[in-house]
């Protein structure tokens, strides 16, 4: 495929030069007479040619550069050439450092990487340390259901679907086929593509034919010298890709059960943010209670290269996996053999022994798999009263560890007995997965104690002491804000307008923040959400009702929040236990106190539950006052809808308004975030709709700017009869329900006012409520 290439581009060189000369004569022949039209047919059906060539190569080095857009109608050419360029460069290795001494030349460069990575990858003496038996009894296995689902014939659509997941514009394996290739020409393919995996499938595919692949070399630094400091990343060919992302897929089906919660890396239903979290709330409990904790942040030397393949079969083993799945695991894993890509020449293949390589869709889970059986010594050790793990008030038995695939942090009290033992299981766990812990790179940090201290504990670990903030998966911990030099609005803005056309990243925070607080109201399980309910909500408390002010600086901007929350959420009522009866939405499209204003004015139990409302089968709503004949048609209003709730012993469960699925998401609430503010941040009405309603010289005065809300609420409830009209075939007949809409609105933005302003806004809505009354008297 390589050499078809170069001479498809020799061929392509060749033909521009021709057809510029043809095209050159023509042009020639029109400025000395007039051509005919069949003549300018002629002419431009070469630059029809040329534009054809002109567009492959556009593509091709796109592809090159590895961008991920194209301009139809632009010549990127230059572009993308410049960008594979300057990728070529930051890949080449001019020379390498080794014990002082300097490398240089190709062929001394090629002898010396291939020697490291044959060593690397080469074989090495059987551990002596193994996992205990019962390691795995009973938790964390696999079950025979989910052996047949493992292991069942392959189906041409989970082919099909695996290929629509790989990304296109990637590079290929030693064969030269890319992605592309196969989406292209995947009809003429698949049955072949169908019957290999039948193969493996039956036992007959020797897929050591396959397994084979280059190693590109990328730097993980800026100008790297030395061989450690280049990340190995395996191009394998797309047929064997192919089949080992159907792998792939069938095992994330059950990698949640197999895995520890503690691991937050790339899966189903696991958050990036989990473990971020959660040392955040540790930090921050550890500082204000003045306990004393030891943190320590692991570096693993070159963790994928290293893992030893007995223990990784060994692990499955134990877990439960059946013997056909592992013979799988096995096919693709050993019996491989790569090369190195160096400066563009790829050298001898060489077989490995261990390591799963970067760059195969398997190997991320695999690695999950090995990493697991640190935190599951770990939990032995907590569990037999060896190691004491951080805040155990909060997490039960005690916070020891998190993980983010190989990023890993483990938390302890300051005891001898705790380092021991900690020191004790990396050394074991090194000894059995191959894994290396490079304690010179890692970080200790030691709070709540005095300096000697601290570095003694970093001298036992024998490991640099670290300082806050510590960054964690590139975030700051507990760091401090730091002086801009320019608002962050200035740069969102267009391009058009002066700015930089940023995201806003205040209103992504905000969207991913509704997000945590609806993962907390909607009973998600993770450990994350239990601690910040057992740090925060206490027993069976929901975050509407029980969110204490104050706490960790995280905690508070989900209470900066809880509003914009509120106005996109709703509940399946349970047992009502979680749900307040008048503030939540849960019978009707708003709250109930928006829906019966006159009744909620006189209630004397505003602040109850649904199931503190409902005694014994009957609404014990009570009164302050008797009631009025506006407040007695209310009440029976009220009382009718009451009578078609059934609570049940169901937990009640939120669920997000504005989307099809209830489920909130970060990207679908920035949206939303944006159309809210956009439409009803009246504070800032563009010019023309201040001149639709005459009203500019009113808008600096603070009881304009509260008309300017009753305008946008009116409009806002038109908007919506409209949408349920053209979209829902819903046609509200009584148009005399719009103002009630438009108050509801009114009264649920006014949370979201400035503080100065919410007085102004109770105004205006007691005059617009009184207006309506009286229209209504009149009428």
């Amino acid at each position: 495929m390589r050499g078809r290439q170069l001479n498809k581009e020799s061929e392509n060189r060749r033909l521009k030069v021709t057809l510029l000369k043809e095209m050159q004569k023509w042009d020639d022949a029109a400025d000395s007479r007039n051509l005919s039209q069949g003549e300018w047919k002629q002419r431009y059906e070469l630059e029809d040619q040329l534009n054809i060539i002109f567009q492959e190569e556009e593509i091709y080095w796109q592809e090159r550069s590895g961008e991920k857009w194209l301009l139809e109608g632009d010549a990127n050419t230059t572009f993308f050439h410049g960008v594979a360029n300057g990728k070529k460069r930051i890949i080449t290795i001019r020379s390498l450092e080794e014990d002082g001494r300097v490398i240089e030349g190709n062929s001394e460069l090629r002898e010396h990487i291939t020697r490291y990575y044959k060593g690397l990858f080469g074989s090495e003496l059987p551990p002596k340390v193994f996992l205990s038996q019962d390691m795995r009894r009973d938790r964390g296995r696999v079950d025979q259901e989910d052996n047949d689902f493992l292991v069942r014939p392959f189906s041409m659509e989970e082919i099909e679907r695996a290929l629509a997941e790989m990304k296109t514009n990637t590079a290929p394996g030693p064969d030269g086929l890319p992605v592309c290739f196969y989406k292209e020409f995947w009809e003429q393919l698949k049955d072949q593509i169908k019957e290999m995996l039948d193969s493996l499938f039956e036992g007959r595919l020797d897929l050591w034919r396959l397994n084979y692949g280059v190693i590109t070399l990328i730097p993980k630094i800026k100008e790297a010298n030395n061989i450690k400091a280049f990340r190995p990343i395996c191009l394998l060919n797309v047929c064997f890709k192919l089949l080992t992302k159907v792998l792939t897929m069938r095992i994330t089906h059950v990698a949640n059960k197999v895995i520890g919660e503690s691991q937050t890396a790339f899966l189903p239903g696991r958050f990036i943010l989990d473990g971020v979290v959660i040392l955040h709330e540790v930090l921050h409990e550890l500082k204000n209670s003045g306990q004393s904790g030891i943190i320590l942040k692991l570096d693993f030397e070159k963790a994928y290269d290293k893992v030893q393949w007995d223990f990784l079969f060994d692990v499955l083993q134990r877990k439960g996996f059946c013997e056909k799945w592992i013979g799988w695991i096995k096919a693709a894993t050993t019996k491989g053999s790569v090369a190195i890509n160096i400066n563009g020449e790829v050298d001898q293949f060489f077989r490995t022994h261990k390591g799963v390589r970067q760059g195969d869709p398997l190997s991320p889970l695999m690695f999950y798999l090995v990493a697991d059986a640190l935190p599951e010594m770990l939990n032995k050790a907590k569990e037999a009263g060896h190691l004491q793990g951080l805040v155990p008030h909060l997490v039960p038995g005690g916070l020891t560890h998190l993980q983010y695939a190989d990023d890993t942090i483990l938390f302890m009290t300051n005891s001898e007995e705790n380092i021991v033992t900690v020191k004790f299981l990396l050394y074991c766990y090194e000894a059995m997965s191959g894994l290396k812990i490079n304690f010179q790179k890692s970080e200790v940090i030691v709070l709540g104690v005095e300096e000697m201290e601290a570095q003694r504990v970093a001298d036992l670990f024998n490991c640099k002491r670290g300082a806050l903030p510590i960054t964690y998966l590139g975030l700051p911990i507990k760091g401090k804000k730091k002086y801009h030099l320019i608002k962050w609005e200035a740069l969102c803005r267009p391009k058009e307008d002066g700015g930089l056309g940023f995201i806003d990243t205040k209103i992504m925070n905000e969207a991913l923040l509704c997000k945590w607080i609806y993962k907390l109201e909607s009973g998600n399980d993770s450990p994350c959400c239990n601690l910040l309910r057992k740090k925060y909500l206490g027993q069976g408390g929901g975050f509407f009702q029980s969110s204490p002010e104050g706490g960790s600086q995280f905690w508070k901007s989900l209470l900066e929040v809880k509003n914009w929350m509120k106005l996109g959420s709703a509940y399946n009522i349970g047992n009502g236990e979680a749900v307040r009866f008048w503030d939540d939405v849960w019978l009707g499209e708003v709250p109930l106190k928006i829906q019966f204003p006159y009744i909620y004015s006189i209630c004397a139990n505003p602040d109850k539950t649904v199931s503190q409302m409902l005694i014994e089968g009957e609404w014990k709503i009570r009164l302050r006052r008797s009631l009025g004949q506006a407040e007695l048609n209310e009440w029976c209003e009220l009382h009718s809808k009451l009578s078609t709730v059934q609570l049940t012993s169901e937990e009640d469960k939120m669920f997000w308004k504005l989307t099809k699925s209830g489920e909130n998401s970060g990207g679908k609430t920035v949206k939303e975030d944006e159309m809210a503010r956009d439409t009803f941040s009246w504070p800032h009405i563009p010019a023309s709709r201040k001149d639709l309603l005459n009203l500019v010289q009113l808008q600096r005065r603070d009881k304009a700017k509260v008309l300017w809300l009753l305008f946008a609420a009116g409009f806002w409830a038109i908007w919506l009869m409209r949408n349920d009209w053209v979209f829902n075939n819903k046609l509200t007949t009584n148009v005399s329900s719009l103002p009630y809409k438009a108050l509801s609105f009114v009264t649920q933005w006014k949370k979201l006012a400035p503080a100065k302003l919410r007085g102004e806004v109770e105004t205006v809505q007691g005059l617009f409520l009184a207006s309506i009354r009286e229209t209504e008297g009149s009428n």
